[in-house]
């Protein structure tokens, strides 16, 4: 796909009405309806992942509340609000001494080994599997079993499919693994348009939605942090995600800067949002006018600022809709003959829907780690240690694993297509990304949880 071109920025209007509120009011130095100047393009990364340049142990050691504020300004933070991380138990950061195979003495962590662990615990435990393990950011392990396809699968008609085996590069709905990528997006942006993360978010909203109780005072940290206080479930995602069900969600009041509650619907208002922040950081064609605007420019904007920079690993035809001629299906379990499919989330993405391979996250977390072609280093530490799309870290005695765990399904053992995705950024340097197209026996049904327990039976 061909790069949007950015408009001359022209000047606009400030919001007429009760939405005419002081640049002190809003916490902005200016008005966000204004056109920002436009901002170099950074050039695009090599055709093949770079070798690593950031020490990232060095960096961040632990991912636990920061003790170091000096970080903050340049975020866009004054200070950290009470609360603003989840509350979370240590240890943070190793517990133990680790070292590379053959390196001195003490626990020894063998990517072979952890590629075997996550082998064990995928075979045979769900319909089809995939998982990439990266070390410096470069490929160390991978494998895949199982189908995408069954070929004992029908369409809608009751033709019967062809099979199609799930391998590393097989794409699938990756589910909240969207968040993380969500909010890489939003960053990026912001650091685009001149504002910071504790930027109000409704200036960026529709000017016919309704501002409930609250709204006024939402900032984007606490979508990023899940600390918005909308009213929202996290189910029945064609109504609850879509912009209508956000519009609800936005009239009924927030209560900013509120107890930690997951909820979908604070990524899926990036998807209304992005578009007038990239008017502000300089693209005026960018509106969110209509559903159909905010859902094209959202993933415009990922596919060429974020998937475009990570020098063609993504193919340029990465989607919120499954594109292949034979789409990965969805299944029960691991010896489930009939799935299902979930058909396109352009209109509720944000907080789910991108369809991605194992491949393609694990690259994702290779060049938003090692990397400056997405994030500054500062903004790579506060995404890290703010928790922004990220779940709060797991600790174990071999440090404590930052990630994100992807799953649809029911709630009930009832019949019912189910995905399990995870990313996980571990110490030394390695990263894993964790696919699968049903429910996984074992691990807690959970791709995180998965990825964790193969992590630690990786030393010895």
């Amino acid at each position: 796909m061909a790069r949007m071109k950015k408009d001359p920025p022209k000047p606009t209007k400030k919001p007429a009405g009760p939405r005419s509120k002081s640049a002190a009011a809003r916490g902005t130095k200016a008005d966000p309806r204004s056109t920002a100047k436009k901002r170099a393009r950074a050039k695009p990364g090599p055709e093949t992942r770079p070798p690593r340049f950031t020490d990232f142990e060095a960096l961040l050691p632990g991912c636990g509340r920061p003790d170091d504020t000096s970080i903050l300004p340049d975020l866009g933070l004054s200070d950290l609000e009470p609360g603003r991380v989840p509350p979370r138990e240590g240890p943070f950061g190793p517990a133990l001494r680790p070292v590379l195979e053959g390196n001195g003495e003490g626990p020894r962590f063998s990517v072979q080994r952890f590629a075997d662990e996550l082998r064990r615990r995928l075979q045979g435990n769900c319909r089809g599997w995939a998982f990439v393990v990266n070390q410096n950011g470069q490929v160390a392990a991978e494998d895949s079993g199982g189908v995408a396809v069954a070929g004992t699968d029908l369409d809608g008609s009751g033709n019967p499919l062809t099979q199609r085996n799930m391998t590393p590069d097989v794409r699938l709905n990756i589910a909240s693994v969207s968040k993380t990528i969500t909010a890489v997006a939003i960053l990026r942006l912001l650091r685009e348009a001149g504002l910071g993360t504790e930027a109000r978010i409704w200036p960026f909203l529709p000017r016919d939605w309704t501002l409930g109780p609250g709204v006024d005072g939402l900032r984007f940290h606490h979508l990023l942090t899940h600390q918005s206080g909308l009213t929202s479930t996290n189910g029945n995602f064609s109504q609850t995600l879509s912009d209508a069900g956000l519009q609800t969600a936005i009239a009924a009041g927030a209560d900013p800067g509120a107890d930690y509650n997951y909820l979908n619907a604070n990524f899926a208002l990036f998807r209304v949002i992005l578009p007038l922040l990239w008017r502000e950081a300089g693209l005026t064609t960018a509106n969110n006018d209509n559903p159909v605007a905010s859902a094209f420019f959202y993933a415009v904007y990922i596919i060429e600022e974020i998937f475009g920079r990570m020098g063609g690993v993504f193919g340029g035809n990465a989607s919120t809709s499954p594109l292949d001629s034979n789409p990965t299906r969805y299944y029960q379990a691991a010896n489930s003959a009939i799935g299902s499919a979930y058909g396109n989330w352009a209109m509720i993405a944000g907080g789910g829907g991108w369809h991605l391979s194992a491949r393609e996250l694990a690259a994702f977390l290779a060049f938003i780690t090692y990397t400056d072609d997405i994030l500054t280093p500062t903004q790579r530490i506060g995404m890290d240690q703010l928790l922004y799309g990220w779940q709060p870290p797991v600790a174990s005695g071999f440090g404590s694993y930052l990630g994100h765990g992807g799953s649809i399904s029911n709630n009930t053992n009832a019949p019912f297509p189910a995905v399990r995705t995870g990313i996980m950024k571990f110490n030394l340097q390695v990263e894993a990304a964790v696919v699968a197209n049903s429910r996984i026996t074992g691990s807690g049904d959970s791709a995180t949880r998965l990825l964790r327990e193969a992590y630690d039976a990786a030393w010895a």
